[in-house]
């Protein structure tokens, strides 16, 4: 069990699908031309965290940082996965996990956590 969020984001995880890689026929690579998976996550916490500026010759590029707590603790994220907000419907990508820790005394999980990124520009 895990604990309600009352006042979080309701989210949901999009996984690519996979496909043979060309380079490599034993391998395979992520195909987000295909339509992904996608697993809603319910309501999580949400925590808005400083732009970056990245600087490019041709364009000046912004990525938006935010972390997310995932209260399941059966949710399995990677970098690479995406989240999709679903008030705003903007798609980030997950950039870091923190998987989630057990209580070696009463066996409860608090959940995940993950850094995500937006970028802009």
């Amino acid at each position: 069990m895990h604990l309600p969020l009352p006042y979080g984001v309701r989210l949901t995880l999009l996984q690519a699908a996979t496909k043979h890689d060309s380079y490599n026929p034993g391998a395979t690579v992520d195909d987000w031309d295909a339509p992904p998976y996608e697993t809603p996550l319910g309501v999580c916490s949400w925590l808005d965290q400083d732009a970056r500026l990245a600087e490019d010759p041709v364009r000046h590029l912004v990525a938006w940082r935010a972390q997310i707590g995932i209260p399941d603790p059966t949710i399995r994220l990677k970098p690479g996965n995406r989240i999709r907000r679903d008030p705003d419907e903007t798609v980030w990508q997950v950039v870091g996990v923190t998987p989630a820790s057990t209580s070696p005394f009463t066996g409860w999980c608090p959940g995940s956590t993950a850094d995500l990124e937006l970028p802009t520009g």
